[in-house]
């Protein structure tokens, strides 16, 4: 039984690095130009009514027609007041992507009065550019942007912006928020650790343990790995489930509620036209707060391709005729 734990440990390690770290080093994410970008940047929609849970509208997968994935965007969610004047709109964050997503998002935010933005950190940190950090996450994202020639958000995102405010925790704000949730980095590995223990993980079934680190190397492998690694992030309930513990969290819960309270501040300073910049984890309970304590409703939603993998071909190719 020790045997299988262990197993079982160094399994979910090794997905939990390649879901979030070489999940990146595919050399099939075709680095495509912008016009092809921009034929995939969807024209805005009605917010949709056929989403069972909020989640779902925060990342998709958009696929060929033989079935392969074709992109993985990220989603602009408006809210509107009830007499229609304000309007709030929900930017989902990702940490690398391609050039020119972050430059339709930079070109975006230009339309809001001010953008709030996430980043644990002292009062109104504006990085400049991405900085060499040995955070191990950092270094993590950015080794993997590097293989992949993907740009990472802290380097490509306008953060010197006039209109861009920084609503999110100091560094002393955060500490306190874990003693006060009784939690942090051990505590979210363990409910992660837990939460995999309680699924039928598909990558745990296919390959073994330390194996796994061997076959990411492989070309075939890491399109595989790729793929379903945006299946795993397109999935943003099973990202918050192992965070938010019975009482909510402090990565969760507690930024969130800091991230709000400065929303109101800036809508009570006159601001019509606001954008909340954070992870697609934190979407959701912002979409509640939205309905729930300020009577917003959905009015449009927005997808921007952040991933573009082989692109469909706009015709089959022409067969030649034997003479």
């Amino acid at each position: 039984m020790l045997q299988n734990f262990n197993q079982k440990i160094v399994r979910f390690f090794t997905l939990t690095v390649l879901i979030f770290g070489t999940v990146f080093l595919s050399d099939t994410v075709i680095q495509a130009d912008g016009d092809l970008y921009e034929e995939m940047n969807f024209q805005p929609e009605q917010f949709p009514k056929l989403f069972p849970h909020p989640e779902d509208a925060c990342i998709r997968i958009t696929r060929n027609a033989d079935g392969t994935m074709r992109s993985m965007d990220t989603s602009l969610l408006t809210f509107v007041s009830p007499d229609g004047t304000t309007r709030v709109t929900l930017a989902g964050a990702i940490h690398l992507g391609e050039k020119w997503y972050y430059q339709a998002l930079n070109r975006r935010f230009r339309d809001f009065d001010a953008v709030l933005y996430e980043m644990v950190g002292d009062d109104s940190p504006r990085p400049e550019k991405a900085e060499f950090s040995l955070d191990p996450i950092m270094l993590l994202q950015y080794s993997s942007g590097w293989l992949l020639d993907l740009e990472h958000q802290v380097g490509s995102i306008d953060y010197r912006a006039p209109n861009f405010i920084h609503a999110d925790m100091s560094t002393a704000e955060f500490l306190s928020a874990q003693l006060e949730y009784q939690d942090g980095a051990l505590v979210w590995f363990l409910r992660s650790y837990g939460y995999q223990l309680g699924m039928n993980s598909v990558g745990s079934e296919f390959y073994s343990d330390l194996d796994l680190l061997k076959l990411v190397f492989l070309p075939n492998i890491r399109r595989t790995l790729l793929c379903s690694s945006a299946e795993s992030m397109a999935d943003v309930r099973s990202s918050i489930a192992p965070l938010e513990g019975k009482n909510g969290s402090s990565i969760l819960t507690a930024r969130n509620e800091k991230a709000f309270r400065i929303l109101r501040e800036e809508l009570d300073s006159g601001k019509k036209n606001v954008a909340l910049f954070y992870g697609a984890a934190h979407l959701p309970d912002f979409m509640k707060r939205l309905e729930k304590e300020l009577g917003m409703k959905p009015e449009k939603i927005e997808w921007f391709p952040c991933w573009i993998f082989a692109p469909e071909d706009p015709k089959p190719a022409a067969q030649e005729k034997n003479p």
